[in-house]
């Protein structure tokens, strides 16, 4: 199973690039346990360490991937699968509880806040993303939720298996829709209580059980800021994975146009929305960009790392 280097073909010929390196999975080598463990002997294997759900960066800027001669066999033995590149590099991702001072040294681990937005290199982000959520499945899928015993691992990590009922596992991944709302020349953008004051961000929101993609955005426009849209109007453009504390949502980023002009916020979930130009979304993005560009407004806008961002380059760059 291969995770090409992806990018959604959007209207007018414009790609959106996802964070999927070029990274073969190994769904056939996952069902061979010998060829597993002989992948941990090539001398070019990688291995990324994380330490709970943080993982360890170098020079500030990049993931620290370890080789097999400084691996200990405890952490070779626990290691999960991640795939191969095209060159058949495996590369695997452990918990890293304890660590020689030595290889420390100008490295730290952080969080995928902090991550994410250093991570320039595809490969790093489809790994990072996957590693990081095999991890939390594996530290916390002990058990059967079904009949309450012992879980094993399968398939190199990427699940887990039931010693006596036999129920399959797999990591959890919460999908999630992140709409652009747009009128013209003008979109509409909201913030949370818990941003700062200046940050606004597309409206977004969690799929319920049965509700189609376009459901979803239907519904959450109508919750959280009372417009209307219709089925016709809602466009899909691109998706990407989005770690958590507790699992992996899949942001599946739309834009839908309405003739509305007047709105409602939620005061549940949002503290204000407001209408912004074509051109002032422009600047912004432009001034993050590029810092040497001052912008006239002081609002902020989310990194270049996320779906809204991709959306909203989209639109304003859009022939």
């Amino acid at each position: 199973m291969f995770c090409l280097a992806v990018h959604s073909r959007l209207p007018g010929g414009r790609l959106c690039h996802t964070t999927h390196g070029v990274i073969n999975r190994g769904d056939v080598l996952r069902r061979d346990p010998s060829k597993l463990e002989a992948l941990t002997m090539q001398p070019d294997s990688l291995y990324l360490p994380f330490r709970g759900v943080d993982v360890l960066i170098e020079d500030e800027k990049s993931l620290h991937w370890m080789r097999r001669e400084n691996m200990d066999s405890t952490s070779l033995g626990s290691a999960i699968f991640l795939g191969q590149d095209t060159n058949s590099v495996p590369y695997f991702a452990f918990e890293a509880e304890r660590l020689p001072d030595h290889l420390l040294k100008d490295k730290q681990f952080k969080k995928w806040r902090e991550v994410l937005p250093l991570l320039d290199n595809e490969r790093d982000q489809t790994l990072f993303m996957w590693g990081r959520s095999l991890i939390l499945h594996d530290r916390n899928w002990q058990y059967c939720p079904k009949c309450a015993n012992p879980l094993v691992r399968t398939g190199g990590g990427s699940g887990k298996k039931c010693s006596t009922c036999k129920t399959e596992h797999y990591p959890r991944v919460d999908p999630c829709i992140i709409t652009l709302i747009t009128n013209g020349d003008s979109c509409l953008l909201a913030r949370s209580p818990q941003w700062d004051k200046k940050r606004y961000s597309c409206v977004a929101g969690f799929l319920e059980s049965g509700e189609t993609i376009e459901e979803c955005v239907k519904r959450e426009v109508a919750e959280e800021v009372g417009i209307k849209v219709h089925e016709k109007d809602i466009r899909y453009v691109c998706s990407m994975p989005w770690p958590t504390e507790i699992a992996s949502n899949l942001m599946i980023g739309c834009w839908t146009d309405t003739k509305e002009r007047n709105f409602k916020i939620d005061t549940h979930e949002l503290e204000d929305a407001r209408w912004f130009s074509k051109e002032t979304i422009k600047e912004i993005l432009q001034s993050q960009a590029d810092t040497t560009i001052k912008p006239t407004t002081d609002f902020i806008l989310p990194g270049h790392w996320t779906t809204a961002h991709k959306l909203l380059t989209h639109w304003v760059t859009k022939e």
